[in-house]
C-alpha cells in the first residue's frame, strides 16, 4: 500500500532563523530491527559523521539521527544538500530543524510516492529578513523543473529576483532553495522527473503583528496525492484556534466549508479561514485540493507554543494504523498531543498503545459521519490502530514547548487520486489502488460481503487472505462400539498462514460447523471450515468425513469380521474423488 513507509528516502533541510540542530527521527512497523543507511553526495560525505551514517531502528522506539547543520540550505543556488536514506525493509522518517525559539517538524515521504507536478503552501512574510521557502531535491540526474510563482510574486533563483516561469536542472542529491519576501502559497512546480519538494518559511508570525516568529516546514504532496473531502480539527491546548488554508490544483473548484458560503477557486489559488478552539469543520471540492494547518503564534493565547505548519491529509487517504514518533529535543518540557478523526460508528475499535480509548470527549465534525478526539500523549512513539483494517480514520500528531511548536501528519495513505486517469480493474490485493473507482482505497475483506455496499462482493481486497492447506476428506471404519474417535487427529484440521499485515493484528482463528446424517451403518459428518485472519478475511472449504461401523458395512461383505478395527481410509486411496475438501475438529 502507498504510505508514508518506505525503503528509501531523498529529504533536505531548509534555512531557519540560526539554527542550532538538524534531526532526523526513524522508527518502523517492522518486528524486527532495520538498518537505515544514510548517506550523502560525495562532494559532501565528508561532512556527515560516520556515526550519523548507519541507525538501528526499531519497533516501538525512536532513533534520533543528528545530522550537521552545514546540510540546511542556505542561499538560492544549487548545492549537494540532499540526503538519502535506504533500508532494505521498510522504515518512516521524521525530521525537524531547530533552535532554541524556532522549531517545526516535517513527515518524509518516501521516494516511490513522489511525483513531478506540486503546488506549494507557506505563510505570510511577516520580518523582511526571514523569506518564504520552496526546497528542491533531485532525485535523479538531469531533472528539469519549470517553476512558476503565483501572478504578481516574484522569488529569487539563482542569485536572481523572477517574476515569471523559470527554469533549473537538477542531479541527484543536488538541491535549491527558492526564496521570496512574499508569500508563495500557489508556486507551481513541474518536473521532467519525480522530485522531492519541501515548503514553508525560515521564520514567521501567525498571524503578521503578534509575537513569535517560527519556521515552518513541510514535504509536499504531488498534486496526484491530493484528495476532495478533509476534516480538519483544531490544535488542543491552544485557546486562540487555527489558521486555514485551502488551496486549488484546478480551475473552477467548488469548495463548500463548514459555516463558510460555497467558494471557487482556480489554480495555485487559495483560501483562508480561522477554526476556533474544539469547534472542527468538514471541507468538500469537486476538484482535488490541498488543506493546510497553522498553528498561531504564542501571544495570540499566552501560552507556551508557536506556530506550526502541518499538511493535513483527505478523508480518502485514511489508513487503519499509524506509527507516531513525538519530535521532541532535549533543550526544553513539551506538551504532545494527537488528534484523531474516525467514523463515529467505529470509534470502538480504536486502539492506542493496545487500549481502547474510554472515558473521553469526542468532537462531532458537523456535515459528517466523522468525529474527533484530542489525546495528550507521551514523548515517544505510539501505535495507533483500528481492530479492522478496512476502518480507516487519520491521525496528526503536534506538540508545544516555550516558543516552539511543531506538527505534522502521523501518517497517511499516498494513493494516486487522479480520477481522470482512473480504470476499473481487477486489480491485487492491498495494492493501494482504487480498483474500482469509488474513490475508496482497499476498502473490502475477503468474506463474502459488501463491505462498502457497491453492490460488488470481495473487491478492491484490504489485505490478502490467507493460505491454507485444507485435509482431505475421509473415511473411518471401526469395529469396535466403545472406541472415541478424535476427527482432528484422524481426519485432519487446516494449515493455515496469514499475510505479515494480518499477523500484526491477531491471530488466525479456525473454526467449523457440522451437518451429520445417519447413512444406516454409521455416520456421514459434513464439515464446513472457516479459517479467519487477523484482518477479517475469512476462507472456508467444506470436508466430507464417513464414519463407518464395520468393514462388513463398508465393503458390504457380510462374511468379513471387523471386530477391534480401526482404519482410516484417506482421498487418495478407494475413496477418490468421492468426497469433498472440508476443515474441522470434532470429537
Amino acid at each position: 500500500i502507498p504510505d508514508n513507509s518506505g525503503k528509501e528516502f531523498v529529504i533536505g533541510f531548509m534555512d531557519n532563523f540560526g539554527i542550532e540542530s538538524l534531526n532526523l527521527f526513524l522508527t518502523t512497523n517492522n518486528p524486527d530491527t532495520v538498518q537505515v543507511n544514510i548517506t550523502a553526495h560525495p562532494n559532501l560525505l565528508n561532512l556527515l559523521p560516520l556515526q550519523s551514517r548507519t541507525a538501528n531502528v526499531s519497533r516501538g522506539s525512536v532513533t534520533k539521527v543528528e545530522i550537521p547543520i552545514s546540510f540546511a540550505m542556505k542561499t538560492t543556488y544549487t548545492q549537494f544538500k540532499g540526503l538519502l536514506l535506504s533500508s532494505d525493509d521498510e522504515f518512516i522518517v521524521y525530521g525537524s530543524n531547530a533552535m532554541s525559539s524556532s522549531l517545526d517538524a516535517f513527515l518524509a515521504l518516501p521516494v516511490y510516492t513522489l511525483g513531478q507536478e506540486y503546488i506549494t503552501g507557506s505563510y505570510e512574510v511577516c520580518l523582511g529578513a526571514h523569506p518564504a521557502l520552496v526546497g528542491l531535491i533531485g532525485i535523479q540526474n538531469s531533472t528539469h523543473i519549470e517553476i512558476t510563482p503565483p501572478p504578481g510574486k516574484s522569488i529569487f533563483v539563482m542569485g536572481s529576483t523572477v517574476s515569471s516561469k523559470t527554469q533549473v536542472i537538477l542531479n541527484r542529491l543536488e538541491t535549491i532553495q527558492i526564496q521570496s519576501y512574499s508569500d508563495i502559497t500557489g508556486t507551481i512546480i513541474n518536473s521532467s522527473k519525480p522530485l522531492a519538494v519541501m515548503s514553508g518559511n525560515k521564520c514567521t508570525e501567525v498571524p503578521c503583528g503578534v509575537v513569535a516568529c517560527d519556521h515552518l516546514v513541510e514535504q509536499m504532496y504531488p498534486i496526484d496525492r491530493w484528495g476532495y473531502t478533509y476534516t480538519v480539527v483544531p490544535s488542543a491546548y491552544r485557546q486562540s484556534g487555527d489558521i486555514i488554508r485551502v488551496v486549488g490544483s484546478s480551475d473552477d473548484t467548488v469548495v463548500d466549508i463548514t459555516g463558510v458560503p460555497r467558494l471557487v477557486l482556480h489554480k495555485s489559488e487559495f483560501y483562508e479561514f480561522k477554526v476556533l478552539k474544539k469547534a472542527p469543520v468538514f471541507v468538500n471540492a469537486s476538484k482535488p485540493v490541498m488543506v493546510l494547518q497553522f498553528s498561531q503564534s504564542q501571544n495570540t493565547d499566552g501560552l507556551e507554543s508557536d506556530p506550526y505548519m502541518m499538511v493535513v491529509p483527505a478523508i480518502e487517504q485514511f489508513s487503519s494504523s499509524y506509527t507516531i514518533a513525538t519530535a521532541n529535543l532535549p533543550d526544553k518540557v513539551y506538551i504532545n498531543f494527537v488528534n484523531i478523526v474516525t467514523k463515529n460508528s467505529s470509534k470502538e475499535g480504536l486502539r492506542v498503545d493496545g487500549a481502547a480509548l474510554n472515558g473521553i470527549t469526542w468532537l462531532a465534525i458537523p456535515g459528517t459521519d466523522f468525529t474527533a478526539v484530542q489525546l495528550n500523549v507521551t514523548a515517544g512513539t505510539h501505535r495507533i490502530e483500528h481492530i479492522s483494517p478496512i476502518q480507516t480514520f487519520s491521525v496528526f500528531s503536534y506538540g508545544f514547548a516555550s516558543y516552539v511548536s511543531y506538527g505534522y501528519p502521523g501518517g497517511l495513505r499516498l494513493a494516486n487520486l487522479d480520477l481522470t486517469k482512473c480504470l476499473p480493474n481487477p486489480g491485487q490485493p492491498a495494492d493501494g489502488v482504487d480498483n474500482d473507482c469509488d474513490m475508496k482505497i482497499d476498502e473490502e475483506l475477503f468474506n463474502g460481503i459488501d463491505d462498502d455496499n457497491d453492490g460488488v462482493i470481495d473487491e478492491d481486497l484490504s489485505s490478502l487472505p490467507p493460505e491454507v492447506d485444507f485435509p482431505k476428506d475421509t473415511v473411518i471404519v471401526s469395529g469396535n462400539a466403545t472406541l472415541i474417535h478424535n476427527l482432528a487427529n484422524e481426519a485432519g484440521t487446516p494449515n493455515a498462514t496469514a499475510s505479515e499485515r494480518c499477523v500484526a493484528y491477531r491471530d488466525i482463528t479456525i473454526n467449523f460447523t457440522d451437518s451429520t446424517n445417519d447413512n444406516g451403518c454409521g455416520m456421514d459428518i459434513e464439515r464446513t471450515w472457516f479459517v479467519q485472519d487477523g484482518c477479517g478475511n475469512i476462507v472456508k472449504a467444506t470436508q466430507n468425513v464417513s464414519v463407518y461401523s464395520s468393514w462388513k458395512a463398508f465393503r458390504a461383505d457380510p462374511l468379513f469380521n471387523c471386530m477391534d478395527v480401526l482404519q482410516r481410509v484417506g482421498c487418495n486411496e478407494s475413496t477418490e474423488g468421492k468426497f469433498k475438501a472440508f476443515k474441522i475438529k470434532l470429537t
